[in-house]
């Protein structure tokens, strides 16, 4: 959230007091420019419903990644969110892996990364690529998707007690001397 002593926002809707997404695009909808502000030119009761709204998933975000400080901590908070959320009937046990029980439930959960992926790709056929907060507060559009690929990829990670900063430094070391695509020439 930014205020903005001139009465003017990064995107130029006029509010003192203005909520953002990433990258200065404006999130939510309403009269006031689809930014969900509240300025002293929009009164209206749909322009202070969205403010509200947007807020609220401003604080969530806020005083919930300010658990996080390393990617360790964001795969731990996303496992925890969908162990209490009910994603996680039986606890995964690591050590029994190989039984058909613990298998099925990690094969369900790459089946759900790959369903957000496939919902990704159609809000891209469909052109849906903005980002719009419903009125419930649920975030939809193509960029969501891919928030949901890495929401659910996290929260298998930290099921798995993967130690996702050191593997990921790894990996991410290994790709730099790899050939271009990786040798593959197609």
């Amino acid at each position: 959230m930014s205020t903005m002593r001139d009465g003017q926002n990064p995107h130029g809707c006029g509010a003192t007091t203005c909520i953002t997404l990433i990258r200065n695009r404006p999130i939510g909808m309403g009269t006031n420019g689809g930014c969900g502000c509240l300025s002293r030119w929009d009164r209206s009761e749909e322009a202070r419903e969205d403010r509200v709204r947007v807020q609220a998933i401003v604080r969530w975000f806020t005083d919930e990644l300010a658990r996080v400080r390393s990617l360790n901590d964001l795969a731990q908070v996303a496992y925890e969110n969908g162990a209490d959320h009910g994603f996680w009937p039986i606890a995964y046990n690591p050590d029994k892996i190989g039984t058909p029980q613990q298998q099925d439930m990690v094969g369900h959960k790459i089946a759900l990364i790959h369903s957000e992926l496939s919902e990704a790709l159609e809000d891209l056929r469909r052109g849906k690529m903005a980002t719009v907060v419903e009125p419930s507060g649920k975030v939809t559009g193509f960029e969501s998707e891919l928030v949901d690929v890495l929401i659910r990829t996290f929260d298998l990670l930290g099921a798995l007690g993967t130690d996702v900063d050191s593997l990921l430094a790894a990996k991410m070391e290994y790709n730099k001397g790899r050939a271009a695509k990786h040798g593959k020439h197609s």
